[in-house]
């Protein structure tokens, strides 16, 4: 489920040629700041030519509106936690060289493995947002899918 999402995340952002019928799919512009809608396009077994949805209905529907609110509130304070959590290293090693010194293990010093530890959260928020998206982003795009009947 979370790569269709990206799929269709990418298919907006990105636009698309698809190669069978060579159709270029360009992003919808949006009212209101709305640059994120996920355009789907659906290519019928039998024909040839893929049916495209009402994009300004995509972006209204009270679905597609929740599903862009909550990924931008997930993204959003993952991204300030981020961009905190990397600033404390070279901030927390010149306003406190006594605390980064420390050693902990032999030579190694707390701010060897405060900077080792961006590693493992950034891992552990990647595998976060996976789980999330499986659970919220994926099961909300999938409601829509059926709701459009664009499955």
């Amino acid at each position: 489920m979370v790569l269709r999402e990206m799929e269709l995340s990418r298919l907006l952002e990105l636009g698309t040629r698809i190669s069978e019928g060579n159709l270029f799919v360009s992003p919808p512009q949006f009212q209101g700041g709305l640059n994120v809608a996920q355009q789907i396009t659906k290519v019928q077994k039998n024909d040839t030519a893929p049916q495209q949805a009402d994009w300004a209905a995509i972006a209204r529907n009270p679905k597609f509106v929740e599903i862009h609110h909550k990924k931008t509130v997930f993204l959003f304070g993952w991204w300030i936690f981020s961009t905190v959590y990397y600033f404390l290293l070279p901030i927390g090693a010149g306003a406190a060289p006594g605390l980064f010194s420390v050693k902990v293990i032999g030579n190694i010093n707390f701010g060897y493995l405060f900077a080792l530890s961006q590693f493992f959260v950034s891992w552990g928020i990647a595998m976060y947002y996976a789980s999330w998206a499986t659970r919220v982003s994926d099961r909300l795009t999938s409601e829509l899918l059926d709701e459009l009947k664009l499955k």
